[in-house]
């Protein structure tokens, strides 16, 4: 990829968005950056915890501030991340547009989705703790945290459960990559 970029792939949990991210970055020979591995060593298991919502948007900021000194540095990076609550937040699609213009970066967003059962069955399958009130209140969690909220900004939409290398093909023809 000749273009400095940050390349959002995001989604609810289980949509597929870190096995997508894994197969892509090798592609690109960017950085890539886990919301997960830092919120585990602060909350491990727990996604649900009025603690943990409170220092969600801490670990965000933590997450891009390693992002955006890669950029400084020359190096693309790809962010793994849910974004639930950012792309519902008009103020940081104006934020990261600027911060992404403001480096000279170019902004991608690749969304994962796929449909709720299948959705359901990943969590299950995963076995995390993290995921184990999700799946309690499964009815509560698909209405309260949509799978698909609108996102205002450029992107595109990866269905998890369509084949790897298609997908692959789709995003790096997104990217500009070979």
């Amino acid at each position: 990829m000749d273009t400095l970029s940050l390349i959002l792939v995001l989604g609810a949990a289980g949509s597929g968005k870190t096995t997508f991210a894994r197969h892509l970055v090798p592609k690109l020979g960017c950085v890539y950056l886990n919301t997960d591995p830092i919120t585990d060593i602060f909350f491990p298991g727990d996604r649900d915890s009025p603690a943990y919502r409170a220092a969600n948007p801490r670990i965000y900021r933590a997450l891009y501030d390693i992002a955006f000194a890669n950029l400084r540095l020359g190096n693309s990076v790809l962010i793994d991340a849910p974004h639930v609550a950012q792309v519902r937040d008009p103020a940081w699609y104006a934020w990261i547009s600027a911060e992404t213009d403001r480096l000279a970066a170019r902004l991608c967003i690749i969304r994962c989705f796929s449909d709720t059962e299948t959705l359901r069955n990943r969590l299950r399958s995963r076995g995390e703790a993290r995921d184990e009130n999700k799946l309690d209140n499964w009815s509560e969690y698909v209405r309260d945290d949509p799978t698909r909220p609108l996102i205002l900004l450029p992107h595109i939409e990866i269905d998890t459960r369509e084949d790897v290398n298609r997908n692959l093909a789709l995003a790096m023809d997104y990217l500009g990559g070979p």
